[in-house]
């Protein structure tokens, strides 16, 4: 089902594409990390990870190495990765992470074709790729430039010299804020007198 502006679920809720807004997309090894946290869609409820049916969907709408069909616990799995990366996303601790990351072991292999692997699961290129993007980011810095957004919580890539993007979309999101923001000030002020 989808609509003529943005892709909906199959409850009808609106998920924006993953490349929305245009100019925020992630580089490199982040763009799957941002396509992963945004297949939900916080302020609305969408989620394009219903079941394991839309996420093996999903997966093989991404421009990643073919994942197959997930089972439940590959789905759980998955489920649990995002609610992971996103949590660690919006806060400095990362322990929960660090856990899933432990219980998950990965497969080095080295030589002229180095790489990761893992062999107990469908899923295992997926979440060893996403794991290590984020152990790669946060080594480089660039984990600080991926930031949820303050309004509606989709996860953009901040390109801004000074790391100062606030918001998704500055008409949409950053409108939002600010007709909020006046609002309540003009509430906390109280009735004009005559």
């Amino acid at each position: 089902m989808t609509s003529d502006v943005h892709p909906v679920d199959r409850f009808g809720f609106v998920l924006p594409p993953s490349t929305w807004p245009p100019g925020r997309e992630a580089p490199d090894q982040l763009e799957p990390i941002r396509r992963m946290l945004n297949s939900q869609n916080i302020e609305s409820g969408a989620d394009a990870w219903r079941d394991s049916f839309e996420v093996t969907r999903w997966l093989a709408e991404q421009p990643l190495p073919h994942v197959g069909r997930l089972s439940e616990s590959d789905f759980q799995v998955m489920i649990e990765l995002r609610r992971l990366v996103r949590g660690h996303l919006q806060s400095e601790g990362g322990e929960e992470l660090t856990a899933f990351a432990r219980s998950f072991p990965l497969h080095l292999t080295f030589g002229s074709r180095p790489g990761f692997s893992h062999e107990e699961s469908s899923t295992a290129g997926f979440i060893t790729d996403i794991l290590v993007a984020v152990f790669d980011a946060q080594r480089d810095g660039t984990w600080l430039r991926l930031k949820a957004c303050a309004e509606c919580e989709w996860v953009i890539f901040d390109r801004s010299r000074n790391h100062s993007v606030t918001w998704c979309s500055e008409q949409a999101c950053g409108t939002r804020h600010r007709a909020r923001s006046y609002r309540q000030r003009v509430r906390a002020r109280g009735p004009i007198a005559d």
